[in-house]
């Protein structure tokens, strides 16, 4: 008889148990524990706070059941005048952080502090610019051979440090160009009097544009045919989207012979250089060296892949990796040069390190400083014991025990392609020196475009890797 009443019997324990189930959920629902409260960004706007007002923030919003909330100091986003109360990172100011936390244990409400001022993301003003996002930069000098060489080779203005000093054979068409004869705000002409053969087309733009372009060919000047589609887009000239704003755009083609040229623009516009030239060069090599990057926050997912580039018909419109010369040795402190070049055309690119120039924000002006580098853990660590550290070291154990988080908010900031040590983690990961590459970062075909497209994704994987180790893994630490 028992047997046959057991179904009845699980079935009535079944709904007595998810009746009991149900009245713990409501009731937790109505008392949440205080691992399940939720928290919030609690953004200090433009120097508006007060130690009585800060007590009566964090009073409201344990009534409202909130557990905990990250500190934010933002500036120029509430729509008030800054206040003149005591300046970001002044000990006065601190005292206010230093009561939040105080207040936050007292009131069981957990405290975060961001990473650094403004939302966005890791830096300061005791960031040194040799701790800070850097990027390579390439100024060049040509010279040609037998000559001996003594002179200054240019430099960026502002802070930078030497990488290398690198000199090679100028390749085939290298520094040619065609002479531009006509211009309008939608169009570049090109007549030649003989046949010229085209390779590239590089844009340099002079100020904030986006637009089609289309090069055509001519043998009488009356018939065109088209040769190249492409865009000039630069329309988002901010260094959190590149430390080169206005990075030139290439376009290359197999090579196409004619006598008359014209590249139309889809509008009006306004671009500076325009160098039609028999060089090879590498397209969109501003994005694929990390100077450039998508200009806007959301990028389509195929923006960081390019369809492989024809090769040049011959290796003499390439440079040869294996004949770059490194005369480092031979440059002085003061950037003087004194070389005897050899017989020839030869380049000359001073390989420079130099600050990206992306800062904190939105913060303080007086909190504001260079982003830290992000592959560098000791510069890192730098900049935490400066800000975090700055705090911890402020309040004795035991008045902070409400201070349970760091947060690194949205992440703005822009890329870098190279940091102190960079070519020697380079070097132990694939086993060649990418400093005889870095002709690749102007443009220029370096062995072949496969070749050259396969360094600069070795490049921008090795950075992407450091990041996250570096970055991402020395926060977390």
């Amino acid at each position: 008889m028992m047997l046959k009443h057991a179904p009845a019997l699980l079935l009535m324990m079944s709904l007595l148990s998810l009746a009991a189930a149900a009245d713990d959920l409501e009731r937790r629902f109505q008392n949440p524990p205080e691992a399940t409260k939720p928290r919030c960004y609690w953004y200090w706007m433009d120097g508006h706070i007060s130690k009585e007002g800060v007590t009566r923030d964090l009073e409201a919003m344990r009534h409202a059941g909130i557990g905990g909330a990250y500190i934010g100091v933002i500036s120029g986003e509430s729509g008030m005048e800054a206040t003149d109360g005591p300046p970001a990172l002044s000990d006065e100011w601190w005292a206010f952080i230093e009561h939040a936390v105080r207040e936050g244990g007292r009131l069981g409400i957990d405290i975060g502090v961001f990473n650094s001022p403004g939302w966005s993301q890791s830096g300061g003003p005791w960031v040194r610019p040799e701790q800070a996002m850097r990027h390579v930069m390439l100024p060049e000098t040509r010279l040609r051979g037998p000559q001996h060489f003594e002179g200054k080779l240019p430099a960026p203005e502002g802070p930078f440090q030497d990488v290398a000093v690198l000199a090679f054979p100028a390749p085939a068409g290298d520094g040619v160009a065609a002479a531009e004869t006509a211009r309008t705000p939608r169009s570049v002409s090109f007549d030649m009097a003989e046949p010229f053969t085209a390779r590239s087309v590089t844009v340099r733009p002079v100020k904030a544009v986006n637009v089609s372009a289309e090069l055509l060919v001519s043998d009488d000047g009356r018939e065109f045919r088209p040769v190249k589609k492409f865009t000039v887009d630069r329309h988002n000239i901010n260094v959190n989207v590149g430390p080169v704003p206005l990075a030139p755009v290439i376009a290359a083609f197999p090579a196409v012979t004619a006598r008359h040229f014209r590249l139309d623009f889809s509008g009006d516009c306004e671009v500076g250089e325009v160098l039609l030239s028999p060089a090879a060069r590498v397209e969109s090599h501003a994005e694929k060296s990390l100077q450039k990057m998508f200009q806007d926050p959301l990028p389509p997912f195929d923006f960081y892949s390019w369809e492989p580039q024809a090769e040049p018909e011959s290796a003499e419109f390439a440079v040869d990796a294996g004949a770059v010369l490194d005369l480092g040795g031979m440059m002085r402190e003061d950037g003087t040069l004194v070389w005897d070049v050899p017989e020839g055309d030869w380049l000359v690119l001073r390989a420079v390190m130099a600050p990206t120039g992306t800062k904190n924000a939105p913060s303080p002006p007086e909190a504001t400083g260079l982003e830290v580098d992000k592959m560098s853990r000791a510069a890192l660590k730098t900049h935490f014991d400066a800000y975090v550290g700055n705090l911890l070291d402020r309040m004795p154990p035991e008045e902070r025990t409400a201070l349970k988080y760091v947060v690194a908010d949205s992440y703005e900031m822009g890329p870098q392609n190279w940091t102190d040590g960079f070519a020697e983690r380079f070097q132990a990961r694939y086993g060649y020196d990418p400093v005889k590459w870095l002709p690749a970062l102007t443009g220029r075909v370096v062995g072949g475009t496969a070749q050259t497209d396969r360094f600069l994704w070795d490049l921008r994987r090795l950075v992407a890797d450091m990041v996250s180790d570096e970055y991402v893994g020395g926060l977390s630490e």
